[in-house]
Order: structure tokens, then sequence, then C-alpha cells
């Protein structure tokens, strides 16, 4: 026990939380996996942040990468699931934010598809639009969000 008047401690250094790693590392590969089924097969940096808002920066456009946000969020989560602390908060923000992005980047390939001059249906987006890259940065996402949680 400490003195009595001493300054509570707080804890420092290195404390691994398996799940929110876990998590991050899956947010992280996410970036170089094919995101969209295209006849370039692309990753999570082909696409920029406009995307998540404008599905027709599908058909290409330019600025910050939708996979450089992923990749940052993703080291941010490691170092959440590596670092003693209050780093709980931490990996729940950022594993929701993952999770939003993932989605967000998924609602716009399905409407995308669905525009009428596509003529696909959402189904169709989503089973033959959306590939690994996106559905993987949606799971670590969660996984972070749970090990957020879960992880003492």
């Amino acid at each position: 026990a400490a003195p009595a008047g001493a300054a509570p401690r707080t804890e420092t250094g290195l404390g691994l939380k398996p799940v929110t790693l876990v998590g991050a590392v899956l947010a992280v590969v996410a970036v170089v996996l094919p995101w969209v089924n295209t006849v370039d097969s692309t990753n999570g940096f082909d696409w920029p942040l406009s995307t998540l808002w404008d599905y027709s920066q599908l058909a290409g456009g330019d600025g910050f990468a939708v996979g450089a946000v992923v990749l940052v969020l993703g080291i941010a989560a490691l170092a959440a699931g590596v670092l003693r602390g209050p780093m709980r908060v931490a990996a729940i923000v950022l594993g929701a934010l993952l999770l939003l992005v993932g989605v967000l980047f998924v609602v716009q390939v399905v409407r995308f598809a669905t525009d009428p001059v596509t003529g696909w249906s959402a189904w169709k987006g989503l089973t033959d639009g959306v590939r690994f890259g996106a559905w993987a940065a949606i799971a670590g996402g969660l996984v972070v969000l749970v090990g957020g949680i879960t992880d003492r």
C-alpha cells in the first residue's frame, strides 16, 4: 500500500492487449489488400478519402487516400494494444473510427453499384464489388473495438 498522502502510481511501459493487437494488425494488413473488384485489383491507397461521402469518386479521384486513414488508425490501435495506461478509451474510439471508415466505403460501393448507369443490384455491389480489404478494415475495427472493451 502507498503511504498516506502519496500520489497514486500510474502504470507506464508495455502492457500487451491481445484482442486489440489482432484487430490493429488486421486493419493495417487491410490497407494493401484489394478493396474493390476492378481490372486493376486496387488497394486502399487507390481511393480518395472523398469516396466515403461521394461514390462518384469510385470512378477515380485525387486526394488523401482512404488507405492512409486506415493505416494511421491501425498504427494508433497498435500503440493502444501495446502501451499501458488509459488506452481502453483510445482503442474503443480507434475501433469505432476504423469500423466507420470501412462501413462508409462499403455503403458507397453499393450506392455506386445501384446507380442506374452501372445497372448492378445492391447484392452484386456487396458480393462482386467489395473485396477483402474493405471487409478486413471493418473486421479489424470491430476487433479493436471489442478489444478496447474486453482487454485489461
